[in-house]
């Protein structure tokens, strides 16, 4: 059975430069349209964020009976559209997450008292768009948006620039921001029954505002939902998707068969990090084209197998640092069929990793499990020796080589 696909395929003859290309995009995005823009005819200015009761996150999680924790990677997900299998780039990062709140506190540094610089130096190791990274401690980046990252408990971003949707829990002062986004010039309109403020009504990217520079577009279109939680996308047709979700009224990403199992299990219940892939342009192989490690077939009862079913979706996920600063991933790979024969799959991976020496040099293998109901999921738990590493680095195929699979001729 072929992998489901999430992306169309990449035909981008260097892949390792892939997912540094999704969080580093916002430096250079692309710009569809510069030039300023005024309110098109017939914009309603609306009277609030929400109709009336509407709780911000009313969407109901798959399973109605499991509340995923507020702020972990499911309890977005959740808040996130569903943009799975749509045509697009061809890179295969469909979402990427940071637990700032939590990757603090596990560090004992109080970002408060950090300086941007500081402070952006201490969030590098995580998956999060380079955009935030460089400029969200700020004080431009304060004055503009009335927050800064100091403010904001976790990120989700969905999607890749300029297409990108921005998901952030915080602790944020409505009126501060409120009266940044009006100095700046952001306009209230309506999008999706709900008010938001927009420094480009429509779906041009315009740079020109200096408001819309610091962030590259990404905040060109923002909304503070009544939980405390800010949406910001520089497309108000990709705002009106994430309120569509938020209202129930479109699936979420934690609804995508798969995802929803593999988020909440607890090593990503608890992830500090994760990027969420897709596993036919991450982990496919094309014929001629293998590495040594994957050349180098493990035998199992005298047959030789190279690696489990193709992988429809990876979520690499990451801890927080422990006493030694080392960093430990967990890996899952939600497979596109299910394993005939678990103990067999296992042991080949786990004699594969083992017996990669360039992988074996970087990385201390702790686990390969096959956890869940259905056999269609494996996870591999593993520390990072070098301390420098980061998930964005982590999460790149020559890090994922021996669980890479050879595409069929």
């Amino acid at each position: 059975m072929p992998a489901r696909r999430l992306f169309a395929r990449s035909r981008l003859p260097v892949w390792t430069m892939l997912v540094a290309l999704v969080l580093t995009l916002a430096a250079g995005a692309a710009v569809v349209g510069i030039g300023g823009q005024s309110p098109a005819d017939g914009v309603r200015l609306a009277p609030t964020a929400l109709p009336a009761g509407m709780p911000a996150g009313a969407a109901a999680p798959a399973d109605p009976a499991v509340e995923p924790p507020a702020g972990s990677l499911a309890a977005l997900l959740r808040l996130a559209p569903d943009w799975t299998g749509q045509d697009d780039q061809g890179l295969p990062v469909l979402a990427t997450y940071a637990d700032l709140d939590r990757w603090f506190a596990a560090s004992g540094s109080d970002r408060a008292a950090l300086d941007p610089g500081q402070a952006g130096d201490a969030v590098a190791p995580l998956a999060l768009p380079e955009t935030l990274v460089r400029s969200g401690f700020s004080d431009v980046w304060r004055s503009r948006y009335g927050f800064d990252l100091r403010q904001v408990d976790q990120v989700l971003a969905v999607g890749q620039v300029p297409n990108l949707i921005l998901i952030m829990p915080g602790r944020f002062d409505a009126d501060a921001l409120h009266a940044a986004w009006v100095a700046s010039g952001y306009q209230a309109v309506e999008v999706a029954e709900t008010t938001v403020w927009s420094l480009a009504p429509g779906d041009r990217i315009d740079l020109t505002a200096p408001a819309s520079q610091p962030s590259l577009g990404m905040l060109n279109q923002v909304v503070l939902l009544d939980e405390g939680i800010l949406i910001a996308t520089a497309r108000q047709s990709h705002m009106a998707d994430a309120l569509r979700v938020v209202r129930g009224e479109a699936d979420s990403l934690l609804d995508h068969d798969g995802l929803r199992e593999a988020a909440m299990m607890p090593s990503n219940l608890s992830a500090s990090s994760a990027v969420i892939a897709d596993g036919t342009l991450l982990l496919q192989a094309e014929p001629g084209g293998a590495s040594a490690d994957l050349d180098a077939l493990p035998m199992v009862n005298g047959v030789a197998i190279a690696a489990p079913p193709p992988v429809a979706l990876v979520v690499v996920a990451l801890a927080a640092p422990d006493e030694t600063g080392q960093l430990t991933v967990v890996t899952t790979l939600l497979l596109d069929e299910p394993l005939r024969d678990d103990q067999a799959v296992l042991a080949a991976l786990d004699q594969r990793a083992r017996a990669g020496a360039d992988w074996a040099s970087r990385y201390d293998l702790q686990s390969i499990t096959s956890p869940g109901a259905n056999g269609d999921m494996l996870a591999v738990r593993y520390r990072a020796l070098a301390a420098e590493a980061s998930l964005p680095v982590l999460a790149t195929r020559q890090e994922l080589a021996p669980f890479t699979w050879y595409a069929s001729s």
